[in-house]
């Protein structure tokens, strides 16, 4: 997560906060993005581009992603 938000220049806009598997570890890593909360998880590094890609960059959350 760290090298994408570094990629797209968002290392100082973001504020990263690490967790335990948010209640979901049978579907680790997972990642919470707020405001929202937009829950995602089996992240992969293509996933984790994509989510900041897409959902941070541009307001467009990953629905087929998102869990409940």
């Amino acid at each position: 997560v760290d090298d994408a938000l570094w990629e797209f220049q968002l290392d100082h806009a973001v504020d990263l906060r690490m967790s335990s598997c948010q209640s979901r570890c049978e579907l680790a890593p997972n990642m919470t993005i707020w405001p929202g909360p937009f829950r995602y998880s089996q992240l992969t590094p293509e996933r984790i581009q994509r989510i900041i890609a897409e959902h941070v960059c541009n307001n467009a959350p990953i629905s087929e992603w998102l869990i409940p």
